[in-house]
């Protein structure tokens, strides 16, 4: 963020602006996402997460402008997000349905302890080639480790349960699963009902809050009484809880 502020002289708000529209177009490029994940499977959501993420930091590491930036940035790797996030959350709820809110606590806590894990490395590549040139190594990477990832992600097959799960056993709130009850809501339907729209705002707010911090995170006034050691420590925690 500083080297483009450096480079361009814009203002940390307007730096902000890409990363702004890339967590949009992930928030509502899930939806259409995980239709395709339910009729296709994971594999093509796969690929085209890996190919939009060459192609998005590519781009992004030739660009000029702010709008170039908030259409390489934003547009395609929000994209690249919304579908590959899409296929392994999705795709792991098929495989472990006596245990979905566990395997979506594990799968969406690797979104969050990504950015620990890769946050230092990109600042390194960032302090050590550039940012120009590490947006195209993180673009290698990245896509590299997301296309091989599509031989391994399928769909169980159908009517497939754990071994010794019945799902017409189910207890307490399990029972009204969809494997319990055998009745899923359409998405129109979905759409009408007070539950859905209490849980996505409930789930916006605690996004909008986790990554405004986590953004900012690196200004100097947010960690003004931090060592850089602890400083790192302190992302590191913050990158993991979100």
């Amino acid at each position: 963020m500083p080297s483009l502020q450096a480079e361009f002289g814009w203002s940390r708000a307007t730096v902000t602006i890409p990363f702004t529209v890339a967590g949009l177009v992930f928030a509502f490029g899930m939806a259409p996402a995980g239709r395709i994940q339910d009729l296709k499977g994971p594999r093509p959501l796969v690929i085209a997460s890996a190919v939009l993420s060459i192609v998005g930091y590519g781009l992004s590491a030739m660009a000029q402008n702010l709008p170039w930036l908030v259409i390489s940035y934003g547009i395609i790797m929000g994209a690249a997000m919304a579908t590959g996030y899409s296929a392994a959350v999705a795709g792991g709820l098929k495989w472990f349905p006596d245990m979905k809110g566990s395997a979506t606590g594990i799968l969406v806590g690797g979104f969050g302890a990504a950015a620990a894990v890769f946050g230092p490395i990109a600042h390194f590549a960032v302090a050590e080639f550039g940012w120009r040139n590490a947006f195209l190594i993180l673009g290698v990477v990245f896509s590299s480790i997301i296309g091989l990832c599509s031989f391994i992600l399928v769909n169980p097959p159908q009517g497939w349960r754990p071994a010794g799960w019945d799902p017409a056993k189910a207890q307490g709130i399990r029972k009204h699963s969809p494997e319990y009850t055998g009745y899923e809501f359409p998405f129109k339907t979905m759409l009408r009902t007070r539950q859905f729209w209490l849980m996505w705002t409930q789930y916006i707010l605690i996004l909008c809050g986790g990554f405004s911090i986590i953004v900012h995170l690196r200004h100097p006034k947010l960690t003004l009484f931090l060592s850089n050691s602890r400083r790192y420590c302190f992302w590191r925690i913050l990158s993991c809880s979100h």
